[in-house]
């Protein structure tokens, strides 16, 4: 059996979900509000893909061809999403609350960074000779569960790591003072 990454995945249940629940999302969001959708409800689906199998309703001869009419056929159809939002509304519900906190949190701190480039880049936080901020270097990545709206976020810009807290950079900069000065 070969072995299927974890992002390849569900994909017709993904489309269909984002494509009703997040139609407008920005193209930067988009892996990894997929990526968020799968870790709150790959469990489900794999209930419900076994129940099928269980029960005789998938289509297919071996394991592969089974969920693969799983996917393709009954999740790109929406019936996998219909079932779930009659029988499992509340998992629906919570996903689409999470992917808004989610979607908030990494434009507050889009936001927050354009905000702070130039300040990063003279406290050598950031390396680089960029003016302005080119996105197509630019990721925001959520570490760890979002409370409050806030939460731990790693931005990084052109291969220099920055960690996003919502607390002043003063510590931080302390620190990196710190750092120099033992190091020569």
């Amino acid at each position: 059996m070969t072995m299927t990454k974890h992002s390849e995945l569900f994909n017709g249940y993904l489309k269909v979900f984002i494509k009703k629940y997040v139609p407008d999302i920005n193209n930067t969001f988009y892996q990894n509000i997929y990526k968020l959708v799968l870790d709150l409800q790959m469990n489900l689906l794999i209930f419900i893909c076994n129940r099928k199998r269980l029960l005789g309703e998938l289509d297919g001869r071996t394991p592969e061809e089974r969920y693969q009419y799983f996917d393709e056929v009954l999740c790109l159809r929406g019936d996998i999403l219909r079932e779930i939002e009659v029988e499992f509304p509340e998992i629906i519900s919570r996903t689409v609350t999470h992917i808004k906190k989610y979607i908030k949190l990494q434009e507050d701190v889009r936001t927050k960074f354009y905000e702070d480039f130039n300040l990063l880049k003279s406290q050598k936080f950031i390396l680089t000779d960029d003016c302005v901020i080119n996105d197509k270097h630019l990721t925001i990545d959520i570490s760890g569960d979002i409370h409050n709206g806030k939460g731990v976020c790693i931005v990084t810009y052109r291969e220099n790591k920055v960690v996003y807290k919502n607390k002043s950079i003063n510590s931080n900069k302390f620190i990196n003072q710190f750092l120099e000065l033992v190091a020569t």
